[in-house]
């Protein structure tokens, strides 16, 4: 949602023009590949502003600042919508935030798969009675 709806308008008067033109590049294209109906002509759109945010990139924030991620977006990020569809159908945007809960989660370095879906199991509230399914399942009443 930041990317898409609120970044622009509030990094605007924080972050310099050139900065926030840059920003919007990917934004912009960010929002044509998520659509439901993506055409061939804003597939070439999209492609002009990420290889644009690309390519001005190092101009931004300097050389050797452009990692895997900005590479990956310029360069390759049309041509797997090309192939795959738009991005919810196959991206892991919304897995994304899961990263934090589960590193929060876990402590230390033992047994890490228990400490994580641990820390998942359902609670249930004292004042709420809990009874057994059919299924083997815990319900409430």
């Amino acid at each position: 949602m930041w990317l898409l709806f609120y970044a622009l308008p509030c990094l605007d008067g924080i972050l310099g023009d050139k900065y926030l033109r840059h920003f919007a590049h990917l934004s912009e294209a960010v929002h044509i590949l998520l659509g439901d109906k993506i055409t061939a002509e804003s597939l070439e759109i999209a492609a002009s502003l990420l290889d644009i945010f690309y390519k001005d990139f190092a101009d931004c924030y300097g050389a050797g600042s452009c990692g895997i991620n900005v590479h990956n977006a310029g360069v390759h990020l049309v041509s797997c919508v090309r192939q795959w569809g738009p991005l919810w159908a196959w991206s892991c945007f919304c897995f994304e935030d899961a990263n934090a809960m589960i590193l929060q989660a876990v402590h230390g370095t033992g047994d890490v798969t228990n400490m994580s879906s641990a820390s998942k199991k359902p609670r249930v509230s004292s004042t709420e009675k809990v009874v057994p399914s059919q299924t083997g399942q815990t319900g409430q009443m």
